[in-house]
């Protein structure tokens, strides 16, 4: 069993750490220029929203798959 936050290596642990931290710097951003009433390409921040979201879920599934 790893000690990597049930990932193999650390590499992969901080992959995962990284994408998650940009998710929630766009989110945060987002909300911000939101309360600022500013103008946001809705497009381009969905865009990077799925693109980081559906590589944390590949690296979630990957992790449970190692768990079993």
């Amino acid at each position: 069993m790893s000690v990597y936050s049930g990932f193999a290596t650390r590499s992969q642990e901080q992959l995962y750490d990284n994408l998650l931290g940009n998710v929630i710097a766009a989110l945060s951003l987002r909300i911000v220029k939101f309360y600022r009433k500013e103008v946001v390409d809705e497009r381009k921040f969905r865009n990077v929203l799925e693109y980081q979201c559906r590589y944390l879920r590949k690296l979630e599934k990957r992790k449970v798959r190692m768990a079993s």
